[in-house]
């Protein structure tokens, strides 16, 4: 099972469905019912779905490629086109299988750098000679990261980083590291960069000036809707191993999205740019009024959104630029943290706010999680050495109206207030 957590392998539940159809004729002896069920599966499977999914699985990765070529930052750079892009059944296949493409042309240590979602890591350290983790992604770990390389380069130069994982911005403290630095390195030391741009988003952000290779979790705000998975690799034309990834890849993809996920996934992209600016819209309009508290005793101690942390100018070099006639405004995305200054306000805040609790991300409707309480209930100490708190909620903003979700996040900041203020009375008065 936790293979399959990992690499994103497994079956999805269409998949799942339409195989518990055929059960009846495995379970039977009679041969007749069985050849009856096979031709019945041919003649829907190999003529109607495989149609079906070869107009879903182009139109996919022509918009995938429209996406990328979009409000380019560069516009002078060679364009994106749909032979670039493979599908993959959920984003951690596509992770998994972007590093068996890296491990296959070079087998070498891989460095991650910056929080990177929690499976990332652990399935490039699980399938992989060597891996350094640079967690905090900061100029000093960035200088640290460059002093080994030098290093690396006069003691053990065939010893050499095979890739720098990165992703923009990072989850769950949006914060975004420096990927330009990243990349004058690995044009310097001669290293892959792989860059995930699902929490930015490919409607906002533009990583293709850095990026070798661009990882994507489909499942997100790209589908939309919380109803199904996929994944995405998409290949950079413009950097100098293009040719030797996409041969390798070309040579060793199968396509192995189900044809019912990826006509779902293609109805549900087609309103994607239009969802992302109302997300960005109403993502922004909150965290603006929730860092009104930062100014006040409040048990509110940090807001935490792309377009207002620390590292906002590396991401605002990525934003996409706006297109002539286009109504879509690139964004901050829709994903911001909360942190409260201790557990019972948070717990008090999480309870009281009517939003759906959960993890994901992307969907239609907002979503609140204690992220170090469900992802890192084992590991407390080992997160909070990079920021992340067990006081943190993870807000993912959905289509709701913005004005019904800031009366949501007022009624559960004054329930947080509430138990604040109790405590603070308590310690006052010496009953604590």
């Amino acid at each position: 099972m936790y293979a399959w957590r990992i690499t994103g392998f497994g079956i999805s539940s269409r998949l799942a469905n339409k195989c518990l159809q055929h059960v009846p004729s495995l379970l039977s002896e009679d041969p007749e019912l069985f050849e009856i069920d096979r031709l019945k599966e041919v003649a829907v499977s190999s003529l109607e779905l495989k149609a079906f999914n070869k107009n879903a699985d182009t139109r996919l990765r022509d918009r995938l490629a429209y996406l990328q070529n979009f409000g380019r930052i560069n516009k002078q750079a060679p364009a994106v086109t749909k032979d670039m892009v493979f599908l993959y059944p959920t984003g951690m296949t596509a992770i998994y299988e972007a590093h068996q493409l890296l491990l296959r042309l070079r087998h070498s240590k891989t460095v991650v750098f910056g929080f990177l979602y929690e499976l990332t890591p652990k399935l490039l350290k699980m399938y992989g000679p060597g891996f350094e983790f640079f967690g905090n992604g900061t100029a000093e770990e960035l200088e640290k990261f460059e002093s080994v390389l030098q290093n690396q380069e006069k003691e053990d130069p065939l010893n050499r980083v095979q890739a720098v994982w990165g992703e923009c911005a990072s989850n769950p403290l949006l914060k975004t590291v420096d990927l330009e630095k990243l990349r004058q390195l690995a044009d310097q030391y001669g290293f892959f960069i792989v860059v995930d741009d699902t929490i930015g988003s490919v409607a906002n952000i533009d990583v293709l000036d850095v990026a070798d290779i661009i990882v994507t979790s489909l499942t997100k705000s790209f589908s939309g809707y919380a109803n199904v998975m996929a994944g995405s690799i998409t290949l950079n034309p413009a950097s100098r191993y293009y040719s030797e990834l996409h041969e390798e890849l070309h040579r060793s993809y199968q396509n192995t999205l189900f044809v019912e996920d990826a006509i779902q996934l293609e109805l549900n992209s087609r309103d994607y740019l239009v969802r992302t600016s109302m997300i960005n819209e109403t993502a922004s309009y909150l965290v603006k009024f929730l860092k009104g508290y930062l100014n006040k005793p409040t048990p509110l101690s940090s807001v935490y959104y792309p377009e207002t942390c620390h590292s906002s100018a590396n991401y605002r070099r990525h934003l996409r630029a706006n297109v002539t006639g286009q109504p879509h405004l690139a964004g901050f995305g829709g994903l911001f943290t909360v942190e409260f200054v201790n557990i019972p306000t948070a717990t008090a805040f999480f309870d009281a706010l009517d939003v759906h609790k959960g993890p994901s991300l992307g969907a239609q409707y907002t979503l609140a999680q204690p992220y170090v309480q469900t992802v890192f209930q084992k590991e407390k100490a080992w997160a909070a050495t990079y920021g992340l708190k067990e006081t943190i909620v993870r807000i993912s903003v959905g289509l709701e109206d913005k004005g019904l979700l800031k009366n949501a996040f007022v009624a559960a900041m004054d329930a947080a207030m509430s138990v604040y203020l109790e405590g603070t009375t308590c310690y006052l008065e010496g009953n604590c």
